[in-house]
């Protein structure tokens, strides 16, 4: 069986199924970057909220980044070892 790659509707096809790729993977990194910047403004209501002393918050904010510096560093070896498509899944 031969697959011609320039009929008309093959390419369109494609390229939707690339740009709803590429949207999902943005939105995916937008809500990386809110997440990690959003807490640093908040923690003096956070201090507040909960009662911690400056020291206190500023060890959660530590404990949270680098909970996220280990799992960022740790994903190079996961994807190592499976496929792209089951690091994606992951």
């Amino acid at each position: 069986m031969t697959v011609l790659y320039n009929q008309p509707g093959n390419s369109r096809d494609g390229l939707s199924n690339a740009a709803w790729g590429l949207i999902f993977l943005t939105f995916l990194f937008f809500l990386n970057f809110l997440s990690r910047i959003i807490f640093s403004p908040l923690l003096p209501l956070i201090k507040e909220e909960f009662g911690l002393s400056m020291g206190q918050s500023g060890s959660l904010f530590f404990f949270i980044s680098s909970g996220y510096l280990i799992s960022v560093s740790l994903s190079g070896f996961v994807s190592a070892k499976i496929d792209h498509a089951n690091t994606i899944l992951l």
